[in-house]
C-alpha cells in the first residue's frame, strides 16, 4: 500500500510539471506577443516616492515624499520618457529627466522582455492557488549573475543576479501579478536589495486589448539603514495613431496661394526609433 501510495504520487507530480510546462509555454507566447505590440502604445505614469528611515522594531519614520508624472513608452531602443504632456519623447533615463531621487525604468515593456525572451531564464511551476476567489497559477524564476542583464545603480552601476515569482490567469494565460527582487548585491552597489511588483490588467484600446500594468511598487533596501519605497500608477493609455496624405502634381480645387498657411507640423524622433 505505501508503495502504491509514493507511486500515485510520483505520477501526479509528474503531470503537475507537464501541465506546468505547457501553461509556461502559453504565458511566454502571449507575454511575447504583447512585448511585440507595445511600440505602438504609451502611458503616463504617476510616481510617489517615500524615504524612510527603519527603525527595529518600530514603523519606519517618513523622511521625504514627493509626486512625478512622467509619459512611458517603447521602441526598439528600449524604453522612452519624457515629462507629462510634453510633445516628444527624449532619448533619456528617468534618472536623467528627473535628477534626482530614487527613479526606475523597465516597468512598462523591458522587465517583460528581459525575463520572457531575453535573458536564459530557468522557470519552475509551484502549482495553483486562489486569490479573491480567482483561480490561479503560480511560476518561480531566477537567472544567476552570469545570464543576467538586470542592472542596478546603486552607489555604483552593477549587474545582479535575480529572482521572483508570476502569477498568470491558467485559462486565458494572462499575467496578473509579477514579483522580481535582486539576488547578493555586491557591497559597492550600497543597497541590500531592490524589489518591484507589478500588476497587471486588460486595457480595451480601438477595439483590441492589451495588457499593461497597472501598478508598480519598487523597494529598495539601503545599508544605511532607509527604505526608499516607489509606488508608480498607470493611466491614460493610447495608442500612436498618424496620418498622411501624398499627392503628385495640381489638384483641382487645390488650396490658393492666399490662403493661410498651416500650422508646422513636428515629428521628433528618437535616436534607434
Amino acid at each position: 500500500m505505501v508503495r502504491t501510495l509514493v507511486l500515485c504520487g510520483c505520477a501526479l507530480t509528474l503531470q503537475a510539471q507537464q501541465g506546468g510546462e505547457e501553461l509556461l509555454a502559453h504565458v511566454r507566447a502571449k507575454v511575447a506577443g504583447t512585448v511585440g505590440r507595445l511600440s505602438n502604445y504609451m502611458c503616463t505614469q504617476t510616481v510617489d516616492r517615500m524615504v524612510y528611515l527603519l527603525a527595529a522594531k518600530k514603523p519606519g519614520r517618513l523622511l521625504s515624499s514627493d509626486r512625478l508624472r512622467l509619459d512611458v513608452g517603447a521602441a526598439k531602443s528600449g524604453e522612452l520618457y519624457s515629462w507629462a504632456g510634453d510633445n516628444r519623447f527624449h532619448d533619456r533615463t528617468p534618472a536623467e529627466i528627473v535628477g534626482r531621487g530614487v527613479t526606475s525604468n523597465g516597468s512598462f515593456e523591458a522587465l517583460l522582455s528581459m525575463i520572457f525572451t531575453t535573458d536564459p531564464v530557468e522557470f519552475s511551476y509551484r502549482g495553483e492557488l486562489t486569490e479573491a476567489g480567482r483561480p490561479l497559477a503560480e511560476f518561480a524564476f531566477a537567472a544567476p549573475l552570469e545570464k543576467s542583464h538586470y542592472t542596478f545603480a546603486g552607489h555604483f552601476r552593477v549587474v545582479a543576479a535575480y529572482e521572483g515569482a508570476f502569477l498568470v490567469d491558467p485559462k486565458t494565460f494572462d499575467l496578473v501579478r509579477l514579483t522580481i527582487r535582486t539576488k547578493g548585491l555586491p557591497p559597492e552597489a550600497g543597497n541590500c536589495e531592490a524589489a518591484t511588483t507589478l500588476d497587471y490588467h486588460n486595457v480595451r484600446l480601438n477595439d483590441s486589448d492589451l495588457l499593461l500594468p497597472s501598478m508598480a511598487r519598487l523597494v529598495i533596501v539601503d545599508m544605511d539603514g532607509t527604505k526608499k519605497v516607489n509606488q508608480t500608477v498607470f493611466s491614460l493609455c493610447r495608442e500612436f495613431l498618424g496620418e498622411s496624405v501624398v499627392s503628385f502634381g495640381d489638384r483641382a480645387g487645390a488650396p490658393s496661394s492666399n490662403a493661410p498657411a498651416p500650422a508646422p507640423a513636428e515629428l521628433a524622433l528618437t535616436k534607434g526609433l
